[in-house]
């Protein structure tokens, strides 16, 4: 991307340190949920569905977010548009 047009590699390095902001606070707040899942259910069944269930669910959809995140940063024009 920025090897075709160089003159927008300040917008895409923005976009990616964002979107990895993003990635960064998604797995936190797997992380917590983890811990509170165990926390609330115990080691067995709160490893298990925080995990495996609940902890893939977050990290599959926050992944999609922040790669739509930064497409959307990475791609859009800094003209504004007459209405």
């Amino acid at each position: 991307m920025v090897v075709l047009r160089p003159n927008i590699t300040g917008q895409v390095l923005g976009a990616l340190g964002i979107s990895l902001a993003a990635l960064v606070v998604v797995n936190q707040v797997r992380l917590l949920m983890l811990v509170g899942l165990i926390d609330w259910l115990g080691t067995d069944r709160g490893y298990y569905l925080g995990h495996t269930m609940f902890g893939s669910l977050i990290s599959v959809f926050g992944g999609a977010a922040a790669l739509v995140l930064f497409v959307w940063l990475a791609t859009r024009s800094r003209r504004k548009e007459a209405a």
